[in-house]
């Protein structure tokens, strides 16, 4: 091989690894109430707010997004499900004249209802910090919820969970790819 291409060669390898390599330099680490951390972008603001029964936090990112962090005992907002009726219901409930505007329906209700297949979000378990984790993103950029949810992360049995509505394809990157550094702390 002539001493060019192996120029050439190994200066696409070197390039390509530098540009691949995360860069950490415009992270920053949060602490939570000794509960939890997470590297986030350092133009991300830290909010808090007085909840009664829980702890919430807020992030703003640099679009002025609010991610809500919340960390205690609630209704879990990870529990969507779209119930999906069959044709032969739907023509039923408008024969008995109710309102059917608002229902779903399909030819495959079961298969429809499991698979998720109205719901604005696809759903996920993962582990982070050695926990099952929840996620969840939106099917359409700028049209729903991302967010993660941990059930119990401590012998207190409290719930953590971090999201943000309607991001668009950089914001919800970036929440991402914070999520994958959540480090959950001994308790």
């Amino acid at each position: 091989m002539s001493t060019k291409y192996y120029i050439i060669i190994t200066t696409i390898t070197v390039s390509l690894f530098f540009s691949c390599k995360s860069d950490k330099s415009n992270l920053k680490t949060i602490e939570f109430d000794n509960i939890f951390s997470i590297d986030i972008p350092k133009s991300w603001i830290k909010k808090e707010y007085d909840a009664i029964d829980f702890k919430a936090n807020f992030l703003i990112t640099e679009k002025n997004d609010t991610i809500h962090i919340e960390y205690g005992n609630y209704k879990d907002l990870f529990d969507d499900t779209v119930q999906v009726f069959s044709m032969d219901q739907i023509k039923k409930y408008d024969s008995l004249g109710l309102d059917t505007k608002n229902l779903v329906f399909s030819k495959k209700p079961h298969i429809d209802q499991s698979q998720g297949t109205f719901l604005n979000e696809f759903y996920y378990y993962d582990t982070i910090s050695n926990l099952r984790a929840k996620l969840r993103f939106p099917k359409n950029e700028k049209s729903g919820i991302t967010g993660i949810s941990f059930d119990s992360i401590n012998s207190l049995g409290k719930d953590l969970k971090i999201y943000a509505k309607n991001l668009d394809e950089k914001e919800e990157k970036l929440l991402k790819d914070a999520f994958k550094t959540i480090k959950i702390n001994d308790q």
